[in-house]
């Protein structure tokens, strides 16, 4: 059993905190922080554990071994490094950060406190996702040849997406940012916009015949999607499509959900299949339904915690696990049975929307990858003196005081402006 703690209980924090519930074999709750009272009070007596409102004081009474740290990411790098001085582990919402300099501050910050970072990626490890990377490993598709992505929240999500099916090593990007009126909206915290930026980027690989288109649409009702594109077919959404002599000629296969009766009245997941006929059937079965979880993002983060608490036992053994994507001094796309992700990988997503963005800050010139490890990008350094005209310092400058007047509800704006 570890002794867990959250940071953050807003809507997201909610998620993790009903996870670690019904994980009661692995995790024991000891306390939950929010910069708003009401919400860690609510939380706090939801679960029968202490409340907090600053991060270090939670670190210092709770003494939790893990830290969940589920805030605007402008915040993750001052508490992973409160958490790591303290010799606790972190697992970070994503994205990892902000900046690629802030990921390798959390990054710098574990190594020296010997802890374990793991960024809480639940995208590919949706049931869905498992299963479409089972059928490209089972040869369904052919070679993957292009992947065409539309997300329209969190794209750091959609990234990890794409490489799920890309093998091989980022060369170059191209991005293009404009900003666009829109029909005047709301965000959740009551503020008027009547503008949204739209963004396209381009990625190409080592592999010369393999693309990746990413977009971020305007004033699209089509939500977060992904085609996966192969010599001999393609998934497209939840559909298998079986190229039949050409790729013109389709057989359409969809996903078979399998289910059981639940205790609460409802139905849980057993098993998702693809069965194209004439070819290898295709199965992914849901490891965790002992824990009888609700939803297919549910077992998503039951999959983060499981494979954080097995990452933290075999660091404690000496032999911390080293991420299943790591391939060639660059990340790559995991096995479907793969859990542990690692704090590089996160980088890695996030360091192909710094590129793009990068590319467009620039007047949309194509940029050799990867970035530069220790010299932060011109997009990146407009992100870090807007941190600092936002909070009052610069990101890195005593962290633990930062935390005293930082610990925010929302992010800064990670587009082009």
């Amino acid at each position: 059993m570890l002794n867990v703690a959250v940071v953050g209980a807003g809507v997201r924090g909610a998620t993790h905190l009903d996870t670690i519930s019904r994980l009661t074999d692995l995790f024991r709750l000891v306390g939950v922080c929010d910069a708003l009272p009401e919400r860690s009070a609510a939380a706090a007596a939801q679960y029968s554990v202490p409340a907090y409102d600053h991060p270090v004081t939670l670190l210092e009474d709770a003494k939790p071994q893990v830290v969940a740290v589920v805030i605007p990411p402008d915040a993750h790098h001052l508490v992973t490094a409160a958490a790591a001085a303290r010799g606790c582990h972190v697992l970070s919402e994503t994205p990892i950060a902000t900046t690629l300099a802030m990921a390798d501050h959390m990054i710098e910050s574990c190594r020296k406190g010997n802890v374990v970072l793991e960024v809480a990626e639940n995208v590919w490890r949706f049931p869905q996702e498992r299963l479409k990377r089972l059928a490209v490993e089972a040869g369904l598709i052919g070679e993957v040849k292009q992947v065409h992505l539309w997300y329209t929240s969190g794209s750091y999500h959609g990234i990890s997406a794409l490489r799920r099916f890309i093998t091989a090593a980022p060369r170059r990007m191209l991005g293009v940012s404009r900003t666009v009126p829109v029909h005047p909206f709301e965000d959740i915290d009551g503020r008027q916009y009547d503008r949204r930026t739209w963004e396209l980027g381009v990625i190409e690989f080592h592999a010369e015949d393999q693309i990746a288109v990413y977009q971020w649409p305007v004033g699209s009702d089509r939500g977060n999607s992904w085609e996966v594109v192969g010599s001999g077919g393609a998934i497209m959404g939840a559909d298998l499509l079986l190229f039949e002599g050409s790729s013109r000629a389709r057989r359409r296969v969809p996903i078979e959900t399998i289910t059981e009766a639940a205790p609460d009245g409802g139905k849980e997941l057993v098993a998702l299949r693809l069965s194209p006929g004439g070819r290898p059937v295709v199965e992914w079965e849901n490891p965790y339904r002992r824990y009888h979880l609700p939803g297919p993002d549910d077992v998503a983060r039951a999959d983060i915690y499981v494979a954080l608490h097995a990452a933290i036992e075999a660091h404690g053994r000496g032999t911390p696990p080293a991420p299943d994507w790591a391939a060639a001094g660059w990340p790559a796309s995991p096995p479907a049975s793969a859990s542990f992700y690692g704090a590089e990988n996160g980088r890695a997503d996030q360091e192909l929307l710094i590129a793009m963005r990068e590319s467009a800050y620039r007047g949309n010139v194509w940029l050799d990858l990867p970035l530069d490890r220790g010299q932060p990008t011109a997009f990146e350094r407009q992100l870090h003196k807007e941190f600092e005209r936002t909070y009052g310092a610069p990101p890195f400058e005593d962290p633990e005081r930062l935390l005293s007047t930082l610990f925010p509800r929302r992010g800064l704006t990670q587009t082009v402006h």
